[in-house]
């Protein structure tokens, strides 16, 4: 399940000391903690999926509303967070979270 994926990405993203990478997976799963509380029982990995893309396009839309008054500081912020989760996915846990979180700084920075 998707849960237990990201437990083991926090446990890595703490031995390694990726900051970015933490609070983005610890986001994660506290959503969907807030979602199988409201329900009231466990979530399939459908029900998981669709948190995580709520979760994904409310990010999107705050990245544009702090584009649009003005705080590009905010939304690079919010963005590096998309971009590790995208980056991390694609790679399939092949690369070193560090040097992405790296690369990822550097290139939005």
């Amino acid at each position: 399940m998707i849960r237990e994926k990201l437990n083991e990405d926090m446990k890595t993203a703490l031995k390694g000391g990726d900051k970015m990478r933490l609070s983005v997976v610890r986001m994660l799963i506290s959503e969907l903690k807030n979602e199988r509380i409201a329900q009231g029982a466990d979530l399939d990995e459908g029900a998981e999926r669709k948190v995580l893309a709520s979760y994904a396009k409310r990010r999107k839309e705050a990245i544009e509303a702090a584009r649009a008054g003005g705080r590009e500081d905010v939304a690079t912020k919010e963005q590096a967070g998309a971009v590790m989760k995208s980056v991390m996915a694609e790679l399939g846990g092949q690369a070193d979270g560090k040097l992405v979180s790296a690369l990822v700084r550097e290139l939005l920075g």
